[in-house]
C-alpha cells in the first residue's frame, strides 16, 4: 500500500467573502486660508498712509473671515486617525452648530450617539455592550452595527454608499487582530470618504472563520420598515464601490441631518472533527483502543469520526494501512452514515471518500481482517481521516499472544 501520509494537515483555508479593496487612505486635516497680499504690489502702488489702511484691511477681513469659519463649524481638532481605528483625520464639531457642507460621522457629541467618528462597532448577541475590539468564541454570533449620518444642516449627501472589506478567517493566535474596515463615501462630501474599523482576536486553538448569519439590514429615521442590503454588495470581493445607502431609500441620499444603521450579524464558524480507531475479536463485546488476540483470530475494526465543530465539512476521506501479518477480509466493510443509516457495503478500505458532513453529523466504517502474524508479535492499525480543514490519524496497537511470549 506504500507509505501511510495524510495528504490533508495544517490550518483550515477559508474563502476572503469580504477582501481588502482598499490601499493606504490619505489622512489629511482640513484648514482655511486667509487672505493674502503681495508686499511688493503693496509698497510700490501705494503711500504710506494708504499701505498702512491697506494692510489693516486686510488683517481685518482674514481675523473676520476665520473667526466667521471658526463659528459655524463650532470647529474642535479631533484626534488623529489611523489605520487601526478611524479616519481621516478631520475636523470634528458639536451638534448645535453643525457644518452647511456634507460632511459624514464628524460630530463629536451626537446627544443619541457620541462620538460619530466611532461609527462601526460590535457585540455578542445577547450583550449589552457594543465593543471596537472582541474577542471571540467558538461557535457564538455578533453583531455588527455601522451608524452613518450626514452632519450638514442644508444639504443632501449624493450617491452616498458604503463598503466593509477585510479578510474573514482569524487564526489561532491571541497576538493577531482581524481588522474590518468600513468606508462610508458621498460624491459632494468632504472629505470624500470616511472609515472605522473594529477587530477580532481569537484566543482560541481552532482557527475561526466568521460568516453571514442575518443578511445586512439598512434602517433610518425616514423608513418605516428595515430595508434588505445585499450583502455580495457590501461585503463581496466583487464590489468595489460598495452599496448605496440613503434615508429614503438604497438610492444614494442621505438628507441633511438624517441618520442610519446598517447591521447584520455574523457566527464565529470553527473546524473541529473527533476520530478514532477501536478492535475487538469477532463475536467479542466490548470494542477495545488496543488488543490482544491469537494467530488466525478474526478482528472487526470499527473507525468512528463525527464534526464537532460549527462548520461543514466536505470530502472526508478515510484511510486504512493494515501491517504485515494482517489480512482484509474482502466484502466485509460496511459504511454507516446518515445517508445510509443502514449501512452500505464499500469495496475498499485503503482510501475511501466518505462525503460531506454538518455539525454534529457522524460516519462509521467497520471491516473485518485476519491475524496472521506468529505469536508475540506486535502490530500496529494505522488509520487516518482526512478533511479540508486538517487529518488526524487513530493508532491500534495489536498483540499476538502465545504461551512462549515474554
Amino acid at each position: 500500500m506504500g507509505d501511510f501520509h495524510p495528504s490533508a494537515s495544517g490550518r483550515s483555508h477559508q474563502v476572503n467573502i469580504h477582501g481588502d479593496h482598499h490601499g493606504p487612505i490619505d489622512t489629511s486635516t482640513s484648514h482655511y486660508h486667509g487672505l493674502r497680499l503681495s508686499r511688493r504690489v503693496v509698497l510700490g502702488g501705494c503711500a504710506a498712509i494708504v499701505c498702512v489702511l491697506t494692510l489693516s484691511l486686510a488683517w481685518v477681513v482674514s481675523n473676520t473671515e476665520k473667526r466667521e469659519h471658526a463659528r459655524q463649524l463650532a470647529v474642535v481638532q479631533g484626534p488623529g486617525g489611523s489605520q487601526d481605528s478611524w479616519g481621516p483625520t478631520r475636523l470634528a464639531f458639536r451638534n448645535d452648530t453643525r457644518p452647511e457642507t456634507v460632511v459624514f460621522n464628524s460630530i463629536e457629541d451626537n446627544p443619541a450617539y457620541g462620538d460619530e467618528r466611532n461609527f462601526m462597532r460590535a457585540r455578542k448577541v445577547g450583550s449589552k455592550d457594543w465593543l471596537d475590539q472582541v474577542a471571540l468564541e467558538q461557535g457564538a454570533e455578533y453583531e455588527v452595527s455601522i451608524f452613518f449620518r450626514n452632519d450638514s444642516t442644508d444639504r443632501d449627501a449624493k450617491y452616498s454608499r458604503m463598503l466593509v472589506d477585510g479578510p474573514s478567517v482569524a487564526r489561532s493566535d491571541a497576538s493577531e487582530r482581524l481588522v474590518w474596515r468600513t468606508h462610508i463615501s458621498a460624491s459632494n462630501a468632504g472629505p470624500a470618504e470616511v472609515w472605522d474599523t473594529i477587530s477580532f482576536s481569537n484566543p482560541n486553538q481552532n482557527d475561526i472563520a466568521l460568516r453571514i448569519k442575518r443578511e445586512p439590514r439598512m434602517e433610518t429615521d425616514d423608513l418605516r420598515e428595515e430595508v434588505s442590503v445585499s450583502k455580495y454588495s457590501l461585503l463581496s470581493d466583487d464590489s468595489i464601490d460598495g452599496v448605496l445607502i440613503g434615508t429614503s431609500g438604497l438610492d444614494g441620499t442621505v438628507k441633511a441631518g438624517s441618520h442610519g444603521r446598517v447591521s447584520f450579524t455574523v457566527i464565529a464558524d470553527f473546524p473541529a472533527f473527533s476520530f478514532e480507531s477501536q478492535g475487538r475479536a469477532k463475536g467479542s463485546g466490548e470494542w477495545r483502543s488496543g488488543i490482544v488476540v491469537g494467530q488466525g483470530t478474526i478482528v472487526e475494526i470499527l473507525l468512528r469520526y463525527q464534526d464537532i465543530g460549527s462548520m461543514e465539512q466536505r470530502n472526508v476521506r478515510l484511510k486504512n494501512q493494515l501491517p504485515e501479518g494482517m489480512r482484509y477480509i474482502p466484502g466485509t466493510a460496511v459504511l454507516i452514515n446518515g445517508n445510509n443509516p443502514d449501512g452500505i457495503t464499500v469495496s475498499d478500505v485503503s482510501d475511501i471518500d466518505i462525503g460531506d458532513y454538518a455539525s454534529g453529523g457522524a460516519a462509521y466504517l467497520e471491516f473485518e481482517a485476519q491475524i496472521l502474524a506468529p505469536p508475540c508479535s506486535q502490530l500496529t492499525h494505522l488509520a487516518a481521516v482526512e478533511t479540508l480543514n486538517g487529518s488526524r490519524r487513530a493508532d491500534l496497537p495489536i498483540r499476538v499472544s502465545g504461551s512462549q511470549c515474554p
